[in-house]
Formats: C-alpha cells, sequence, structure tokens
C-alpha cells in the first residue's frame, strides 16, 4: 500500500514544491457502481492508493427541511415550486420584497450545526494527514440555488443592491463555517465550489463578477487566510478570463481546469508561480467513454 503523504508535505506541494499529493477518493467512490466486482475493484484501488487528503464535511442547511433533526431552524427556506421543478428552477426566495423576512430567519452556524460529528471524525484518522473542511456551493451556486437560475441572471442586472445584502450575511455565515473547522477540527484547508463557466466563457461578464461576487469571495478568504487555512475553489467551465482576480482575492488552489473549455498546459504555464491547480479528470469524454477505467486511473496515480 502507497503510504499517505503527510500535512507538511502537501502544504509544500500547495506552495509549488514536493510531492504531488493524489485525491482519487474525494471522486471515486464504491457505491457508485451497481456490479459488486466493481465496488471490489474500486475498494482495491482506494486501499493501494490512499488519499493523500481527509476530506471533511461541514454540516449545512437543508432545503425545505433540516438538515438536522435535532435542529429544525437549520434550513435556508421552504422551495415555493414543486419537488419535481428543475434543481435550477426552484426558489426560496421568489421575491425580493421577501429578503428581510429571509435574513431574519437566516440559519446560524453554530459549532453544534457545523461539526455534526467530531469524535468519529477524529477516530478516522490517525495519521498526520492534510485536513481539508468542505461544502459545496459559495456565492453564484447559492444565489441561484435561492432564486433560480433564471432569475439570477436577471436579478445580477436589476437587483445588486439586494444581492450584495444576501451576500453580506451569507458570507458572514461562511466566516463563522470556517472558523468552526479551523478549531474544532484543526483544518489546514477549506475547498468550496462555484461552478461560474460555461464552455466557452463565464455564465456572466468578467466585470459582473468584479463587482458583484469578488469583494465577498475577498472577505471569505481573507477570514480563511487568518485561521491559517489555504483556500481551495472547484469551478467548472471556462473561468480564464478571472483567474488574475481569483489570484488577487488569495485563491491557493484552483481546480479542475476544466478540459476542452480551456488548454491546461497554456494556463499552468500562465499562473504557475502564482497558484497552485488541481487537476481534474476528463469528464466528458475520459470518464463516461473511456474502455478501460479502472486502468487508466491506476496509471493515472501512479
Amino acid at each position: 500500500m502507497q503510504e499517505a503523504l503527510t500535512k507538511e508535505q502537501v502544504r509544500q506541494a500547495i506552495n509549488f514544491g514536493g510531492k504531488t499529493p493524489q485525491t482519487i477518493s474525494f471522486w471515486l467512490h464504491p457505491d457508485a457502481y451497481s456490479e459488486n466486482s466493481e465496488k471490489e475493484k474500486v475498494k482495491s484501488l482506494l486501499e493501494e492508493y490512499p488519499s493523500d487528503i481527509l476530506l471533511l464535511s461541514a454540516g449545512m442547511p437543508g432545503y425545505g427541511k433540516s438538515s438536522q433533526p435535532n435542529n429544525p431552524s437549520y434550513v435556508w427556506g421552504i422551495p415555493k415550486q414543486s419537488e419535481s421543478s428543475a434543481i435550477d428552477a426552484q426558489l426560496l426566495i421568489s421575491d425580493w420584497n421577501e429578503l428581510d423576512g429571509f435574513l431574519a430567519a437566516f440559519p446560524k452556524a453554530s459549532k453544534e450545526a457545523v461539526i455534526t460529528n467530531p469524535a468519529k471524525i477524529a477516530a478516522a484518522d490517525k495519521t498526520n494527514r492534510y485536513r481539508l473542511g468542505h461544502f459545496w456551493y459559495f456565492f453564484y451556486e447559492r444565489l441561484w440555488s435561492f432564486r433560480g437560475m433564471e432569475n439570477t441572471l436577471i436579478d445580477m442586472h436589476t437587483n445588486p443592491d439586494e444581492i450584495k445584502r444576501l451576500f453580506e450575511v451569507l458570507s458572514d455565515f461562511y466566516i463563522e463555517v470556517i472558523e468552526h473547522l479551523s478549531d474544532e477540527l484543526g483544518c489546514d484547508g477549506f475547498f468550496v465550489s462555484d461552478d461560474l463557466g460555461s464552455q466557452q466563457n463565464l455564465m456572466f461578464s468578467p466585470e459582473m463578477f468584479r463587482t458583484l461576487f469578488k469583494p465577498f469571495y475577498a472577505k471569505v478568504i481573507e477570514a480563511c487566510h487568518k485561521k491559517g487555512m489555504h483556500f481551495w475553489l472547484h469551478t467548472c467551465g471556462n473561468v480564464e478570463s478571472i483567474i488574475p482576480d481569483l489570484i488577487e482575492v488569495g485563491v491557493d488552489v484552483l481546480h479542475p481546469i476544466q478540459k476542452h473549455t480551456m488548454d491546461e498546459a497554456v494556463i499552468a504555464n500562465k499562473y504557475r508561480k502564482d497558484l497552485c491547480f488541481m487537476c481534474g479528470m476528463d469528464v466528458q469524454q475520459t470518464m463516461p467513454f473511456g474502455s478501460d477505467l479502472m486502468r487508466f486511473v491506476r496509471r493515472f496515480v501512479t
């Protein structure tokens, strides 16, 4: 079995030196396979190549129903649409006139809500691995999960002040989560998602990112750095136009430099002195259409 890197070695890699960490267990799960033989192959692979990073999920509020039975108020809100609506069409805020009430009922990021099972987490890792706290949906993804995708793209032009009011409260919530991840779990980094790009470009203009999103990215990332944690960002699509902005606000690790949207060699050569890249597999061609995925993965991690 390959020995996992220590947190010091991972930190060294993020700072552009040492061995390259691998995180295959983030994306490859035995339960995703229906055949027992395939499940066993995946389990064997994960045992042979243990992840160099321990991913620790933060407890986040639910949609419509609390994610925690003992904390019924830990919920973002109640969807206004039917459950059969597309995920990007369900609304928690159907009209901006509802914003005051929405913010008044905003969930609290208490330690008990965020750190759901610290004893189990501590027992799961007896090594000195790098601990990476995480949840999905940052600012853009969280906004459209509240307002729906179509409304969100219109709101950016018609209701920027309301969006900023929401983001002020949301950023304070995220900072509390980060503080709990650091203080209670000793996390070395924080990993979040915000899919900002399409196949060709951003979902909106770079100027819109700089006006609406960048100040709040900077606020949360500054809080992350104050706790001595790296900031990791997953963002799909072509985000090349704002990579300098992401560097400026302090993003430490960027994932995945999506194949077929950007040229990874060009991006790496241009920004390699300022940004660490977490490489992703090609999920549009290799993953779904590869002739022997397991053989490919084994080659990838060796």
